[in-house]
Protein backbone atom coordinates (compact mmCIF):
# COMPACT_ATOMS: atom_id res chain seq x y z
CA UNK A 1 0.00 0.00 0.00
CA UNK A 2 1.24 3.47 -0.89
CA UNK A 3 1.76 5.64 2.16
CA UNK A 4 0.71 9.27 2.42
CA UNK A 5 4.36 10.30 2.43
CA UNK A 6 4.98 8.36 -0.79
CA UNK A 7 1.95 10.01 -2.40
CA UNK A 8 3.25 13.41 -1.35
CA UNK A 9 6.72 12.64 -2.72
CA UNK A 10 5.31 11.47 -6.05
CA UNK A 11 3.18 14.59 -6.31
CA UNK A 12 6.21 16.81 -5.73
CA UNK A 13 8.24 14.85 -8.29
CA UNK A 14 5.45 15.13 -10.86
CA UNK A 15 5.19 18.89 -10.32
CA UNK A 16 8.93 19.14 -10.88
CA UNK A 17 8.71 17.14 -14.12
CA UNK A 18 5.75 19.22 -15.31
CA UNK A 19 7.64 22.45 -14.59
CA UNK A 20 10.70 21.24 -16.50
CA UNK A 21 8.57 20.24 -19.48
CA UNK A 22 6.90 23.66 -19.43
CA UNK A 23 10.35 25.28 -19.53
CA UNK A 24 11.44 23.08 -22.44
CA UNK A 25 8.30 23.89 -24.41
CA UNK A 26 8.78 27.61 -23.74
CA UNK A 27 12.34 27.35 -25.04
CA UNK A 28 11.18 25.55 -28.17
CA UNK A 29 8.52 28.19 -28.77
CA UNK A 30 11.11 30.97 -28.55
CA UNK A 31 13.51 29.14 -30.86
CA UNK A 32 10.88 29.23 -33.60
CA UNK A 33 11.66 32.93 -34.02
CA UNK A 34 14.93 33.52 -32.14
CA UNK A 35 18.45 32.35 -32.82
CA UNK A 36 20.10 30.14 -30.20
CA UNK A 37 22.70 32.83 -29.52
CA UNK A 38 19.99 35.43 -28.80
CA UNK A 39 18.16 33.39 -26.16
CA UNK A 40 18.41 34.24 -22.45
CA UNK A 41 17.05 32.65 -19.29
CA UNK A 42 14.97 35.79 -18.73
CA UNK A 43 13.31 35.28 -22.13
CA UNK A 44 12.46 31.69 -21.26
CA UNK A 45 11.14 32.55 -17.80
CA UNK A 46 8.85 35.19 -19.31
CA UNK A 47 7.61 32.80 -22.01
CA UNK A 48 7.00 30.04 -19.45
CA UNK A 49 5.34 32.54 -17.10
CA UNK A 50 7.46 31.51 -14.14
CA UNK A 51 9.79 33.51 -11.88
CA UNK A 52 13.42 33.60 -13.07
CA UNK A 53 14.45 32.18 -9.69
CA UNK A 54 12.36 29.08 -10.39
CA UNK A 55 14.06 28.65 -13.76
CA UNK A 56 17.52 29.01 -12.19
CA UNK A 57 16.63 26.21 -9.79
CA UNK A 58 16.45 23.81 -12.74
CA UNK A 59 18.94 25.43 -15.10
CA UNK A 60 21.60 27.69 -13.55
CA UNK A 61 22.99 28.58 -16.99
CA UNK A 62 21.49 28.96 -20.46
CA UNK A 63 23.88 26.24 -21.65
CA UNK A 64 22.30 23.79 -19.20
CA UNK A 65 18.84 24.55 -20.55
CA UNK A 66 19.81 24.40 -24.22
CA UNK A 67 21.63 21.11 -23.68
CA UNK A 68 18.58 19.58 -22.03
CA UNK A 69 16.26 20.82 -24.78
CA UNK A 70 18.64 19.63 -27.49
CA UNK A 71 18.72 16.13 -26.01
CA UNK A 72 14.93 16.12 -25.70
CA UNK A 73 14.56 17.17 -29.34
CA UNK A 74 17.01 14.49 -30.41
CA UNK A 75 14.89 11.90 -28.59
CA UNK A 76 11.89 13.05 -30.63
CA UNK A 77 13.86 12.61 -33.85
CA UNK A 78 14.92 9.13 -32.78
CA UNK A 79 11.28 8.23 -32.12
CA UNK A 80 10.39 9.35 -35.65
CA UNK A 81 13.20 7.20 -37.07
CA UNK A 82 12.07 4.16 -35.11
CA UNK A 83 8.49 4.65 -36.27
CA UNK A 84 9.65 5.01 -39.88
CA UNK A 85 11.58 1.75 -39.61
CA UNK A 86 8.50 -0.10 -38.36
CA UNK A 87 6.57 0.98 -41.44
CA UNK A 88 9.32 0.20 -43.97
CA UNK A 89 10.22 -2.92 -45.91
CA UNK A 90 13.97 -3.25 -45.40
CA UNK A 91 15.76 -5.34 -48.02
CA UNK A 92 19.31 -3.92 -48.09
CA UNK A 93 21.53 -2.20 -45.55
CA UNK A 94 21.80 1.10 -47.42
CA UNK A 95 18.11 1.70 -46.76
CA UNK A 96 18.77 2.10 -43.04
CA UNK A 97 20.95 5.20 -43.39
CA UNK A 98 18.66 6.50 -46.14
CA UNK A 99 15.66 6.27 -43.80
CA UNK A 100 17.63 7.86 -40.96
CA UNK A 101 18.61 10.95 -42.91
CA UNK A 102 15.29 11.31 -44.71
CA UNK A 103 13.60 11.17 -41.30
CA UNK A 104 16.07 13.79 -40.12
CA UNK A 105 15.31 16.03 -43.10
CA UNK A 106 11.57 15.72 -42.53
CA UNK A 107 11.90 16.45 -38.82
CA UNK A 108 14.17 19.47 -39.23
CA UNK A 109 12.08 21.04 -41.96
CA UNK A 110 8.81 20.63 -40.07
CA UNK A 111 10.29 21.71 -36.71
CA UNK A 112 12.35 24.84 -37.50
CA UNK A 113 13.70 25.06 -33.96
CA UNK A 114 15.37 21.64 -34.26
CA UNK A 115 18.20 22.40 -36.72
CA UNK A 116 19.15 25.46 -34.67
CA UNK A 117 20.06 23.09 -31.86
CA UNK A 118 21.26 20.06 -33.80
CA UNK A 119 22.77 21.37 -37.03
CA UNK A 120 23.57 25.05 -36.56
CA UNK A 121 26.49 26.75 -34.85
CA UNK A 122 26.12 26.55 -31.07
CA UNK A 123 26.96 29.28 -28.54
CA UNK A 124 29.29 27.14 -26.42
CA UNK A 125 31.52 24.11 -26.57
CA UNK A 126 29.62 22.47 -23.69
CA UNK A 127 26.45 22.19 -25.79
CA UNK A 128 28.40 20.96 -28.81
CA UNK A 129 30.11 18.40 -26.58
CA UNK A 130 26.73 17.16 -25.32
CA UNK A 131 25.58 16.80 -28.92
CA UNK A 132 28.63 14.69 -29.75
CA UNK A 133 28.19 12.66 -26.56
CA UNK A 134 24.67 11.74 -27.61
CA UNK A 135 25.99 10.64 -31.01
CA UNK A 136 28.52 8.50 -29.15
CA UNK A 137 25.71 6.87 -27.17
CA UNK A 138 23.66 6.27 -30.30
CA UNK A 139 26.34 4.13 -31.92
CA UNK A 140 24.93 1.21 -29.91
CA UNK A 141 21.42 1.99 -31.17
CA UNK A 142 22.64 2.03 -34.77
CA UNK A 143 24.55 -1.22 -34.32
CA UNK A 144 21.47 -2.89 -32.86
CA UNK A 145 19.31 -1.71 -35.77
CA UNK A 146 21.73 -3.04 -38.38
CA UNK A 147 22.19 -6.23 -36.37
CA UNK A 148 18.42 -6.70 -36.11
CA UNK A 149 17.93 -6.77 -39.88
CA UNK A 150 21.15 -8.28 -41.20
CA UNK A 151 23.82 -10.89 -40.55
CA UNK A 152 26.72 -8.51 -40.05
CA UNK A 153 30.36 -9.19 -40.92
CA UNK A 154 32.99 -8.93 -38.16
CA UNK A 155 33.16 -5.30 -37.00
CA UNK A 156 35.42 -3.29 -34.65
CA UNK A 157 34.48 -4.04 -31.04
CA UNK A 158 33.90 -0.39 -30.09
CA UNK A 159 31.28 0.11 -32.84
CA UNK A 160 32.71 3.58 -33.45
CA UNK A 161 32.08 3.22 -37.18
CA UNK A 162 28.39 3.94 -36.56
CA UNK A 163 29.23 7.07 -34.58
CA UNK A 164 31.64 8.25 -37.28
CA UNK A 165 29.06 7.53 -39.99
CA UNK A 166 26.41 9.64 -38.26
CA UNK A 167 28.87 12.48 -37.64
CA UNK A 168 29.77 12.46 -41.34
CA UNK A 169 26.12 12.65 -42.34
CA UNK A 170 25.31 15.37 -39.83
CA UNK A 171 28.25 17.49 -40.98
CA UNK A 172 26.91 17.36 -44.54
CA UNK A 173 23.41 18.29 -43.33
CA UNK A 174 24.87 21.10 -41.19
CA UNK A 175 26.76 22.59 -44.12
CA UNK A 176 23.60 22.53 -46.20
CA UNK A 177 21.50 24.03 -43.41
CA UNK A 178 23.93 26.85 -42.69
CA UNK A 179 24.11 27.68 -46.40
CA UNK A 180 20.38 27.48 -47.20
CA UNK A 181 18.60 27.82 -43.85
CA UNK A 182 16.84 24.52 -44.48
CA UNK A 183 17.75 20.87 -45.08
CA UNK A 184 17.48 20.54 -48.85
CA UNK A 185 16.95 17.36 -50.85
CA UNK A 186 20.45 17.83 -52.23
CA UNK A 187 22.03 17.99 -48.76
CA UNK A 188 20.07 14.94 -47.65
CA UNK A 189 21.13 13.00 -50.74
CA UNK A 190 24.79 13.94 -50.25
CA UNK A 191 24.63 12.93 -46.57
CA UNK A 192 23.27 9.51 -47.50
CA UNK A 193 25.94 9.02 -50.17
CA UNK A 194 28.69 10.05 -47.75
CA UNK A 195 27.47 7.73 -44.98
CA UNK A 196 26.91 4.73 -47.22
CA UNK A 197 30.27 5.32 -48.88
CA UNK A 198 31.95 5.22 -45.47
CA UNK A 199 30.04 2.15 -44.27
CA UNK A 200 30.92 0.35 -47.51
CA UNK A 201 34.47 0.11 -46.14
CA UNK A 202 33.09 -2.32 -43.53
CA UNK A 203 30.02 -3.85 -45.16
CA UNK A 204 29.89 -6.00 -48.30
CA UNK A 205 27.68 -4.76 -51.16
CA UNK A 206 24.91 -7.08 -50.02
CA UNK A 207 24.25 -8.64 -46.63
CA UNK A 208 21.92 -11.51 -45.83
CA UNK A 209 18.65 -10.50 -44.23
CA UNK A 210 17.77 -12.20 -40.97
CA UNK A 211 14.70 -14.38 -40.87
CA UNK A 212 11.96 -13.69 -38.36
CA UNK A 213 13.25 -16.60 -36.27
CA UNK A 214 16.74 -15.05 -36.25
CA UNK A 215 15.30 -11.72 -35.12
CA UNK A 216 13.52 -13.34 -32.22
Amino acid sequence: MVTEQEKKTRKVQQRRLDRQEKIREATIELLKTKDVNDLSLYDVAAEAEIPPSSLYHFYPKIDDLLTDVMLSVRDRLNSLYQETLKNSDITEWRQLSELLFKSSQQFHNTHPYAPKLMLGLLPSTSIAKARLTRLHDERVRDFEIFDYYFHLPPLPDDKNLFEIAEVIGNVVLSLGYMAKGTVTDSACREAILAVNGYLANYFPPYMTLKSQDDKE
